[in-house]
Order: C-alpha cells, then structure tokens, then sequence
C-alpha cells in the first residue's frame, strides 16, 4: 500500500496504517433549461403563461445576465437540455401582416438568422386571429389569412415556423422544446408549417 494513500506513514515498524477514505465528490446538478424574454414581453400573454411551466427557469434577457455576446434580436431566446440557444421572433397575426406589408420582417428575420444561425424561430401566435380593424367581410379575411399562411410557408424553407392558437399553446411549445435537446437546424422543414414542433 503506497505511504499516500495512508494514515500514519511515519509510524513504527510492525504497526498497521489506517487507509485514508476518499472524499466524497459533491454533485453538481445541471442548471434547468431556460426561456428569455426580451423587455417588450415582460407583460406579453406567452410570458405570463410561462410562469405556470414547470423545469425551466425564466428571465428577462438583458446584457448584464448574457453569456457571451448579447444581441438585442429575438423576442424570446430558449436555452435547451444540451444548452442550445434557439431565438424566437414571434408576430401576432396583425403584426405579422403590417410588417409583411411594410417589408421590415424580412429584415427581422434576417438579423435572427445572423444571431442565431441554424436555429432560428418564427412563431405566429393566433395565426387565425384576424382583428375586425383589418377585414370588414369574409372575402378580406379569406384573402389575409391566406398571405400570412402563404409568408409562413415560404419563410419555413429558411427557417422552421410556428403557428399556435393561443398564447398558452405557444408557451407549452417553448417549453417542451427548453426541456428537450436538439440537433442544430439547418434546412428549414421543407414547405411544412410545424402546428407543434414536439409532433413530428
């Protein structure tokens, strides 16, 4: 028995050392997923929900909490099992249509892509929701639900879309994706809008 690994190495001949017992390693858990949100959805219906989900920590994202570089892009930012980021850009549908219409999305979207490549997010939430402000008859709304569901499908070749029909669905998504680990993104999901990303 090697004099190290014992008590009283210095002792008499003839005397049997104590062997030293291992000390214990403590464990270490694995910090919970978590879910940012960004300033402007602190009060947002899909952040209150997510009070109520159960395994993940929530917070508000900022720089001071960042790790790494911090860029102000996405509404919501999940953390996964493996320790992912994945951004979110999420757009009511009559955010969705006047951004569509005035052409900022497409660089919303672009400068998700660049923060967060490969694992980009859209997400649009009561994606058949059309406020009466927007369509006054049943033609309007037939033709505005159809440019949104048209946008989704083409922007899905670049990234992978959600639609949810409430805010409590899109915070049961956010959640089950936090507490999952995934593969990095890359292809998008073909033409297919995802209703629920944890259906495949």
């Amino acid at each position: 028995m090697a004099l190290a690994n014992v008590k009283g190495a210095d002792l008499k001949p003839g005397r049997t050392p104590k062997p030293v017992k291992a000390a214990k390693v403590p464990q270490v858990k694995a910090p919970l997923p978590m879910v940012e949100y960004d300033v402007y959805e602190k009060n947002s219906k899909i952040a209150q929900k997510l009070l109520d989900a159960t395994g993940i920590q929530l917070r508000e994202k900022n720089a001071e909490t960042w790790v790494g570089n911090y860029s102000p892009t996405a509404d919501f930012v999940i953390t996964d099992k493996s320790g992912a980021q994945w951004g979110i850009e999420r757009k009511s549908f009559s955010d969705c249509i006047n951004s569509i219409r005035d052409g900022r999305v497409y660089g919303q979207l672009a400068q998700l892509m660049v923060a967060y490549p490969g694992r980009a997010i859209l997400l649009i939430e009561d994606a058949d929701y059309i406020p009466k402000a927007l369509a006054r008859n049943p033609q309007e709304k037939n033709r505005l639900r159809e440019s949104v569901h048209t946008f989704a499908n083409e922007q899905s070749m670049l990234l992978p879309v959600w639609r949810s029909n409430s805010a409590h669905h899109a915070a049961r998504m956010m959640a089950k994706w936090a507490k999952t680990a995934h593969e990095r993104e890359t292809r998008g999901r073909g033409i297919r809008v995802i209703l629920d990303p944890m259906v495949r």
